[in-house]
């Protein structure tokens, strides 16, 4: 089930200037200050820090960074597509502009890709690297499309499909979906340049030898969209990474079953 927030965040946000890009960013504030780095959030697909804002303020003992991808969210357009190495550096200056020097970086799906890519990209700003629902990219065992509902809604979005790749209808009452539905997505140049910009990459080259950020690899047992196999691989890859498995809650279980999500991540962050 999402975890109903139990703080009540000091919130910083805007749209800010960030290596060329113009990107709605906001840092949560924790609580009570542990001297805890900040969480550094990168959503999936399509998401934004709305469909999110219960993963993000789940946290009470340390700050939470997140924002929207241009044409997403509350970000801009921006005029031309992005590549993986022009969006780490956008994520690096969002960092610099809430003076964060290293931030502990949890990637969901889309995000995952993105995380590794500031994992090699900008090392020394990345603790401990939280991979989940995630793959290497281009080299990946496929999603199983059968699993997928269709119902395409007036705004142009499947949310059978979300509603699938999220949970079964046997937990589907946490409300994620209409978490989703309210962010009002925008169908157009936002998810397109976000489906290409990860378009013929893969990690998978360089994880063993250049990956060094101890990692934990989050993964559901019944994924449709990045099948278990692909967490397996990740953990092969990556030097003494650490992989956890869920059993409910599908793609997006950081979203669906936080509860059970963060207590992993905590773990691993303060162990």
């Amino acid at each position: 089930m999402v975890k109903t927030a139990s703080r009540t965040a000091d919130r910083e946000s805007g749209v800010i200037d960030a290596a060329g890009y113009r990107l709605a960013a906001g840092r949560w504030r924790a609580r009570t200050d542990m001297g805890k780095r900040p969480i550094l959030f990168l959503n999936g697909f399509g998401g934004s820090v709305a469909s999110a804002i219960g993963f993000i303020t789940a946290f009470d003992d340390r700050d939470v960074i997140a924002f929207d991808v241009p044409g997403l969210g509350r970000s801009p357009d921006t005029p031309v597509p992005y590549s993986p190495m022009a969006m780490a550096d956008a994520v690096v200056a969002i960092l610099d502009h809430y003076d964060c020097a290293v931030a502990d970086v949890v990637g969901l799906s889309w995000g995952g890709l993105l995380a590794q890519q500031i994992a090699l990209q900008h090392a020394g700003r990345v603790g401990r690297l939280v991979l989940a629902a995630t793959s290497t990219g281009m080299v990946m065992v496929p999603p199983d499309l059968s699993q997928w509902a269709h119902g395409i809604d007036k705004d142009g979005v499947d949310y059978g499909i979300v509603q699938r790749c999220i949970a079964t209808a046997s937990d589907w009452s946490n409300g994620v979906m209409d978490q989703m539905k309210r962010q009002r997505p925008r169908i157009g140049p936002g998810m397109l340049y976000q489906s290409l910009a990860f378009t013929g990459w893969s990690s998978a080259p360089w994880l063993t030898m250049m990956l060094r950020a101890p990692t934990l690899i989050l993964a559901n047992r019944h994924d449709p969209v990045v099948p278990m196999p692909n967490a397996i691989w990740l953990q092969q890859l990556i030097a003494g990474a650490r992989l956890e498995t869920v059993d409910s809650g599908g793609h997006f279980f950081l979203l669906s079953e936080t509860d059970a999500a963060r207590a992993l991540i905590v773990d691993f962050l303060d162990g």
